[in-house]
């Protein structure tokens, strides 16, 4: 059933992501500046989901001394397209202090929320490497969007909590594939002869990463491994929930294969014992568990563990892995210092509908501590995103999306005083209504 709730949303991403994209090249072509607009991430690696944004990137071309790979001119590009922004588009959010600048907006017609940035090469060939994988087999998509559906559901995924992002549950997921036995897919990369170099500046200068794949076989991929979709899940989850040596082994798309043993203390990147290690493809540097903490790394493994035993027990995923409470809540955190009082953000957020707000009590002036914002809807934390990067009084917000768990371990931390949002008093102003309310379960 999750698998074909995947696929309607898939036939929605495909009518509006060509209209969508077709729009920001004729927005692009009007600054002058040469290249072209690609898409990428889920959307165009066929493993669309129920809940996923439209990720697009601007392509320079005539920039040989790599200038535009630079942090600045994908910033300056971004506040000129900004100036240009064509109609149809809404909740445009500007967040250029992120490792990758974008400009974020939603398409008001189909509801697509898209993130559009500057020369992310590295993310259109990452794209076209999962694509290639879910090409040599229909079972390589289905069991990503189950996994990646799992993590939504069950409150573990996003790196502004701590937790993993979507992109690192399917290298975990091509990583179990590839030493399955029967191998379900072949090394894609260790296949490839012919050299695909990109230049990036992510680390702050310059390095060339090899990119290089098998972007279709010749002759067709065909597995011996019969496994079925139901049978990969569970064996995914005891693979990494039961025997996958977190301590000393490393998720190594680029290194993995049938009986291969990636020790994570010999790649690029310092770790310790601790510390998960998933690395990126291409880009060596990058581990994409690096910011997974500790209380995330053991939730991750007793859900997989609790998952797995439920899954052989009933054999029903709506059992494993249930639905959303119809009551769920949307959240929106930012670090606040002392001087922001609790009325400031309720007057700016009343706007959006906001539910409650939840601030933190700092105990000196040179504090910090997350305020966590609480919303009815997507629509409406989407809406707030809107004032990302604006002030605060002499404090700049940096919006994150952030979950309900996230909020409960912050108060493990520091004491939280709770105020109703704006509707919960339409006969006061929104600088009246700073009177904490009851603290209530989220």
């Amino acid at each position: 059933r999750q698998l074909r709730r995947s696929e309607g949303a898939a036939d929605t991403f495909e009518s509006a992501s060509g209209r969508i994209l077709q729009r920001l090249r004729e927005a692009v072509a009007a600054l002058g500046v040469p290249g072209e607009v690609e898409g990428f991430g889920s959307v165009f690696s066929g493993l669309k989901g129920v809940d996923s944004d439209l990720d697009v990137s601007f392509l320079s071309s005539g920039d040989e001394d790599g200038e535009g790979e630079s942090k600045r001119y994908r910033a300056e590009l971004l506040s000129k397209f900004l100036q240009h922004m064509p109609e149809g588009f809404t909740n445009i959010t500007r967040v250029f202090k992120a490792t990758t600048p974008l400009l974020r907006f939603t398409d008001q017609e189909s509801g697509l929320e898209v993130d559009f940035c500057v020369n992310n090469r590295l993310g259109v060939r990452n794209t076209k490497l999962l694509a290639a994988y879910c090409q040599l087999d229909e079972r390589v998509r289905m069991l990503g969007v189950l996994v990646k559906d799992w993590a939504r559901v069950r409150s573990l995924i996003g790196t502004a909590d701590g937790y993993l992002n979507s992109y690192a549950y399917m290298l975990l997921v091509l990583h179990f594939l590839q030493q399955t036995s029967p191998p379900m897919v072949p090394n894609l990369q260790s296949l490839a002869t012919e050299s695909v170099p990109i230049i990036d500046r992510k680390w702050g200068h310059e390095d060339m990463w090899e990119t290089k794949f098998v972007e279709k076989m010749d002759p067709p991929w065909r597995s011996d491994n019969t496994s079925t979709c139901a049978e990969l899940i569970v064996e995914f989850l005891r693979f990494y929930g039961e025997y996958f040596d977190w301590s000393r082994q490393a998720v190594c798309v680029r290194l993995n294969g049938p009986g291969a043993y990636t020790d994570k203390f010999s790649l690029q990147t310092q770790t310790n014992a601790q510390q998960w290690y998933i690395e990126d493809p291409f880009d060596l540097r990058h581990n994409l568990a690096a910011k997974c903490r500790g209380i995330a790394r053991r939730r991750i493994i007793d859900a997989m563990r609790q998952t797995s035993r439920a899954l052989s027990h009933y054999g029903d995923w709506a059992l494993a892995c249930p639905p959303p409470s119809a009551k769920a809540r949307w959240f929106v955190k930012c670090q606040v210092q002392r001087d922001v009082r609790p009325k400031d953000l309720l007057h700016d957020f009343a706007r959006f509908r906001l539910l409650r707000l939840h601030f933190p009590q700092l105990v000196d002036f040179a504090a910090k501590g997350f305020a966590f914002l609480e919303f009815g809807s997507a629509a409406d934390q989407r809406a707030a995103h809107a004032r990302n990067e604006t002030y605060v009084g002499s404090c700049q917000l940096v919006m994150l999306d952030s979950m309900a768990i996230s909020l409960e371990d912050a108060k493990e931390q520091c004491s939280y005083q709770v105020f109703d949002g704006w509707e919960a008093s339409s006969e006061a102003s929104p600088r009246e209504v700073a009177t904490p309310a009851a603290d209530v379960p989220v």
